[in-house]
């Protein structure tokens, strides 16, 4: 069976990036970081994130389904489950502009990483990684976009 999880997660990351103050931004990355821990299909995600804060994700998804198998790479699902809890934080405190920041830096990194395009890691460094590490004085990247 084929899931959409990370198609589902970088959709998430886009629609929080252009509305970084929404209402319901904790509750959606909640959700994610609780698909995320328990292995939750696309569909199950979906159901999760329309009962717990009010969005439908779309049926009309982008590109092709992606294999269950890709979200489970151990750097990539470690980087991922670090950045939501720390994402999940940010917007508890109304850390917006850093939310923002940490969001941008995130958006398209599981749609990439699952759809097996080349992730090449010294420019995802120098376009996101570094200029977030800069910014925020946050190590949160160290060592694991090496691992990817």
């Amino acid at each position: 069976m084929e899931n959409n999880l990370l198609i589902d997660l970088t959709a998430l990351l886009v629609g929080l990036r252009a509305d970084i103050r929404a209402a319901n931004g904790a509750a959606m990355v909640q959700t994610a970081l609780t698909a995320l821990e328990s292995n939750q299909t696309s569909a199950a995600f979906a159901n999760a994130l329309l009962i717990n804060a009010g969005v439908a994700m779309s049926s009309n998804r982008r590109g092709k389904p992606l294999p269950v198998k890709d979200i489970d790479h151990p750097p990539l699902r470690q980087l991922l489950l670090r950045s939501f809890r720390q994402l999940s934080q940010l917007l508890t405190s109304r850390q917006y502009e850093q939310a923002y920041d940490l969001t941008d830096t995130i958006h398209f990194l599981p749609e990439l990483f699952g759809r097996e395009q080349l992730l090449h890691r010294n420019d995802y460094t120098t376009c996101f990684v570094k200029p977030y590490t800069a910014k925020w004085h946050d190590d949160l990247f160290d060592k694991m976009v090496a691992a990817l």
